[in-house]
């Protein structure tokens, strides 16, 4: 009995192990090529035919999401099916093809020659259906074929893929497994699997995000990128330097206002000639000089903290407005 349950823990430890590496290396499209075929009206591209799915099987095969199954495999079974060429390929054969092979996708395709140009198409059939999942087409010159061939697999690779929108709380740096990709906000596309995404910027704490993207997914990471201690402390740091300067040339100006403003009320107070009501405007103009001179002192005397002064233009005497605290 110990043995038998010892025996199906350790079955579902290795599912479980299984499961957990086809998570890690994101979902893997298993695509089976089939022959092209030359439609053009002189036949002529018969060996140019021949190769093509070789091409399209080596770009296709650069993309680590996607597995080719081998033409030596594929000939085999069409061989069993009694099928050499792709003429006779419609897509419930395709279906039964590939349910032979395992895969997951059928790509038929062929070759059109219109006004002395070439086309290329391929037509992606999804196997558990038996339904055609879409088509491609590309055009050129014959001596662009390798280019073609190559934005061809670009664009079966692109439909099978979803997209990544990046952005960040401020301007950051972008890291997709470890690679620069620019700055935020970034948008890519044609992505299919896992992905390490970070984002960081200089004196803020990195994000980290890990993401698996389907196709047809449209992934968005919100990266919120907050500021170290050390950063908070130098930037609050900064901020006094700068309020300390403002600080002082608030104090300096006040004082010099005081100054003159105390000249002017004694100028105004001296002299039998003087009216009364001048008189009176004298002594408030001291009265001016003297609260000002006495808040640059104390702006002077005070540590700063948080200091705002703003000294308005002097209009019809000696008015003034302050704005400052503590």
């Amino acid at each position: 009995m110990k043995s038998y349950i010892a025996f199906i823990l350790s079955i579902l430890i290795i599912c479980f192990a299984l499961k957990l590496e086809v998570f890690a290396q994101g979902p893997i499209k298993r695509v089976a090529i089939v022959n092209f075929i030359d439609y053009s009206t002189s036949n002529i591209y018969g060996r140019l035919v021949e190769g093509l799915p070789d091409l399209l099987s080596q770009e296709l095969g650069s993309f680590q999401e996607i597995t080719i199954i081998e033409r030596t495999q594929i000939n085999k079974v069409l061989r069993e099916m009694n099928l050499s060429r792709s003429h006779n390929f419609d897509p419930s054969t395709a279906a039964r093809l590939g349910r032979l092979l395992g895969a997951q996708t059928i790509i038929l395709g062929g070759l059109y020659e219109i006004s002395s140009r070439i086309n290329l198409s391929a037509r992606l059939i999804w196997v558990e259906t038996g339904k055609i999942e879409r088509g491609f087409s590309v055009e050129g010159s014959e001596r662009d074929l390798f280019d073609m061939v190559k934005k061809l697999a670009s664009e079966v690779r692109y439909s099978w893929s979803g997209s990544l929108y990046i952005k960040s709380s401020s301007e950051g740096v972008i890291y997709i497994n470890g690679d620069r990709k620019g700055t935020t906000p970034g948008f890519f596309t044609g992505l299919l699997g896992n992905y390490t995404v970070k984002v960081e910027r200089w004196g803020c704490y990195p994000v980290h995000r890990n993401v698996q993207i389907n196709p047809g997914d449209k992934e968005i990471i919100d990266a919120l990128l907050l500021k170290t201690a050390e950063q908070s402390l130098q930037e609050q740091e900064q901020k006094r330097i700068v309020v300390n300067k403002k600080k002082k040339k608030g104090a300096t100006e006040l004082l010099i206002v005081g100054v003159l403003s105390i000249a002017v009320g004694v100028w105004g107070i001296s002299g039998d000639e003087k009216s009364s009501f001048e008189k009176i405007l004298g002594y408030a103009s001291i009265g001016i000089g003297v609260v000002s001179v006495g808040y640059s002192l104390i702006l002077w005397s005070t540590p700063a903290k948080n200091v705002q002064i703003n000294i308005g233009p002097i209009k019809k005497g000696f008015l003034m407005r302050l704005n400052f605290k503590f």
